[in-house]
């Protein structure tokens, strides 16, 4: 009667485990995050144009490619020292475009590659590629 007893516990256990507490434990996936390579370094980031009317508040880094930085219209854009990004008023962060000095050109052609490729390969390909 002993060993009835014990075996009836154990049963009864795994079916508390696997109606009960299965279920509560189980979350649904989403869907695959998208690499962003280093795409994912701006905020803000075009192959066309950067425009405002100037009541624009922007955290983070903005950027244009292949495009000049003449593309990046109404931020009253400040050149660095280094030519290698400019600041903004308006953008707490840095501006970059494909025309400042190395290594910037080479930065934001990558980006927009990444961007690109994430645009275009469905998250269940990600897994597959690397993406820089």
């Amino acid at each position: 009667m002993e060993k009835i007893n014990k075996i009836l516990i154990v049963a009864a256990l795994a079916v508390f485990l696997v109606f009960v507490v299965s279920p509560i434990a189980t979350f649904a996936a989403g869907p695959a995050a998208v690499n962003l390579g280093s795409a994912g370094d701006f905020v803000v980031l075009a192959k066309s144009g950067i425009s405002t009317t100037g009541s624009t508040s922007i955290t983070g880094d903005i950027g244009v490619s292949p495009i000049a930085a003449t593309a990046m219209t109404g931020f009253g854009l400040t050149m660095d020292s280094s030519n290698t990004f400019s600041t903004s008023a308006l953008v707490t962060g840095k501006a970059y475009a494909a025309d400042y000095t190395a290594p910037t050109p080479a930065k934001m052609t990558t980006a927009v590659s990444n961007m690109e490729a994430a645009y275009t390969v469905p998250p269940e390909e990600q897994a597959r590629l690397r993406l820089n």
